[in-house]
């Protein structure tokens, strides 16, 4: 702004202040010789009547150019061969045969990315804009800059051609600094309260595809690189019929990985850090829960074999020599009998067997006390421990029974816990899981709890056109006329948005143009498109577009739940009723219908299970299963 002292002289520095063109295109006069080294702005440009490179350019004959996507390509081809191998005389040519502006034309020789050779045409050109992509402020000028130095990974880099895809950031969060700071707060108190024995719980609601597993699980890493502890845990539809498998399955995979960090310590032979923290959690475990507690647990999480493995060989040699062991000392690891640990699902309140009631009742506060004394172990100040629940509706009672022990046993043992329980569930499906209703009131009710609720809505249209400025790598200025008309239609559910945007390119409506190399849309066909009327019906029809093998295997696939084991699949594919399976979800994971994560598959959404599952025929269901 000081280069530019008619705008200081006049008083004109708000960033919400409306500027003449005139003042924008002193700015794109700086920025052109910023650029380009000092190179002289082209003649007629500097006043904002920028001429063409061709002549043919002078005609306004749509048909008199070459605007297929064969030429787009073909002309595209010959810019990127001659930029990999240097040759400017070459370069020139290409872009000569792309027919831009001759301001363009020199930004582009110095090979700047595409959002650069906008921002400064757009500037100089200042009344050329419409709208809705003219700069009007120096706080669009200044929103357009920061994009770019914060995210040059995105506005900054440019993709060869033929590599250019819709692509939604998972780390992104658009829409959502004020919800982030309240969890970040939360994860604070957490970190502080545990000394006075109070629970920090966040419960954030929202309707499906709000971005409610996007926001906590953006907390992961700035939270990890401070030392934190973190366990995820998701439920699927299929979690009821399990009893407390889910939330074993998280702390194995939590204690998974400190296995394997073990045997890389074992390999190694020097110490490095971080290999202390690792055996004073071991210690503090064993301190904690002592052999029997270990052994017990052990059933729900099996990697506790593999890292207290002189516990287990003593337990065996000690099961076949000492079959006179004294109830007393073992009296916990007895709750691994077989009539025991069957019953763990829930209990009716009316059921007729009173001593299984009992036996069940011990059996699961029993298992609740355990688990609070693992979690005393893992945590502490220095590392505390961030717990989150995902989709909470789906959890069967059992784990609501768990998670509320953990919660409300924070006041009973000199030694607290330090944990940052974060939970989350659809607001409109909440009240049909009558065990979370009950949860949840005595959470609201208790005063050992400090308690965070966080309700999302759709996103503002800020939001919405942050997400596709993101998505489509082309500044916020540039996207907000389509924002509008996918922020009206999907009133900015960020699922509803990248679904719709994915939709749009299908057919088609959203392309990629090699000529501009930039994403190009039609508004107006876009607003009179015909939408369906839910976000399923949407994933359902791009389900149904892809090969009828690939859809099989999605449905195979989602009937184990959201996360989907390789090994298992593996086995099925041995079968002959099953082959194909793991290339046919390759292809599906190219397509992003699914995430390849290594061990795993993952469906990108429940509601993309969900769609995959509903293709199975009812009739077929239980041969299926």
């Amino acid at each position: 702004i000081e280069l530019v002292p008619e705008i200081r002289d006049k008083g004109l520095i708000e960033s919400n202040r409306c500027l003449q063109p005139e003042y924008f295109q002193q700015f794109g006069n700086i920025f052109f010789e910023l650029f380009t080294n000092g190179k002289t702005l082209p003649g007629e440009a500097s006043s904002g009547k920028d001429h063409c490179l061709d002549s043919a350019e002078e005609s306004n004959d749509e048909s008199s150019r070459d605007n297929s996507n064969d030429g787009d390509y073909k002309h595209s081809r010959a810019l990127e061969g001659a930029r990999k191998h240097g040759d400017m005389s070459e370069t020139c040519k290409a872009f000569k045969r792309l027919e831009i502006t001759e301001v363009e034309y020199t930004l582009r020789q110095k090979l700047l990315p595409t959002p650069i050779c906008i921002l400064v045409t757009d500037l100089i050109q200042a009344t050329r804009g419409t709208s809705n992509d003219a700069f009007e402020t120096l706080g669009d000028l200044s929103l357009e800059l920061k994009q770019m130095m914060e995210s040059p990974d995105v506005y900054l880099t440019e993709e060869s051609v033929g590599e250019h895809k819709l692509q939604f950031r998972d780390d992104l969060l658009c829409g959502r600094m004020d919800e982030l700071a309240r969890l970040m707060q939360a994860a604070a108190v957490a970190r502080v309260e545990s000394r006075a024995f109070f629970s920090s719980v966040v419960l954030v609601r929202g309707e499906p595809g709000a971005g409610k597993s996007h926001l906590v699980q953006n907390m992961k890493h700035p939270l990890t690189k401070n030392g934190w502890l973190y366990i995820n845990c998701n439920f699927d539809r299929f979690s009821q019929s399990q009893a407390l498998v889910t939330i074993s399955s998280a702390f194995e995979d939590f204690f998974r990985s400190l296995v394997e960090l073990k045997t890389s310590i074992e390999n190694r032979d020097h110490a490095e850090d971080g290999d202390e923290f690792l055996f004073t959690m071991l210690a503090s475990i064993e301190d904690n829960l002592e052999v029997p507690g270990i052994v017990v647990l052990s059933q729900f999480i099996p990697s506790l074999r593999s890292l207290y493995p002189n516990i287990f060989q003593r337990v065996v040699v000690e099961e076949l020599s000492e079959s006179d062991c004294e109830q007393d000392d073992w009296d916990n690891a007895n709750i691994l009998d077989s009539s025991k640990s069957s019953s763990i699902d829930c209990i009716d309140d009316d059921c007729d067997d009173d001593d299984a009631f009992i036996d069940a009742n011990i059996f699961q506060n029993r298992l609740q006390y355990l688990f609070q004394k693992l979690l005393r172990a893992i945590s502490n100040p220095e590392s505390p421990l961030f717990f989150f629940l995902d989709d909470l509706q789906w959890a069967d009672c059992s784990s609501l029974r768990l998670l509320s022990s953990l919660v409300m046993g924070q006041d009973t043992d000199d030694n607290p816990m330090c944990v940052c329980f974060v939970g989350s569930y659809r607001s409109s499906e909440a009240n049909i899981n009558q065990s979370l209703v009950e949860c949840i009131q005595s959470f609201e009710d208790s005063n050992a709890v400090l308690l965070t609720s966080i309700s999302l809505d759709g996103l503002a249209k800020e939001g919405t056109c942050a997400m596709i400025s993101s998505a489509l790598k082309l500044p916020a200025r540039l996207v907000r006329n389509l924002a509008d008309v996918v922020h009206m239609k999907t009133l900015g559910n960020p699922l509803f948005v990248r679904t719709l945007l994915a939709s749009m390119v299908d057919d088609q409506s959203l392309s990629y143009s090699f000529m501009t190399r930039r994403w190009m849309w039609d508004s107006k066909a876009i607003k009179l498109a015909p939408l369906p009327e839910n976000i399923a019906i949407i994933l359902t029809q791009k389900l149904r577009r892809m090969p009828r093998e690939v859809q099989e295997a999605l449905s195979i696939a989602a009937c184990f739940g959201l996360v989907v084991d390789k090994e298992c699949l593996k086995i099925l594919s041995e079968s002959s009723e099953f082959g194909g399976l793991l290339p046919h979800l390759d292809y599906a994971a190219q397509s992003g219908i699914v995430a390849d994560h290594g061990s795993n598959y993952v469906f990108t959404h429940d509601l993309v299970q969900k769609a995959a599952y509903d293709l199975i025929p009812e009739e077929s269901l239980d041969k299926t299963h």
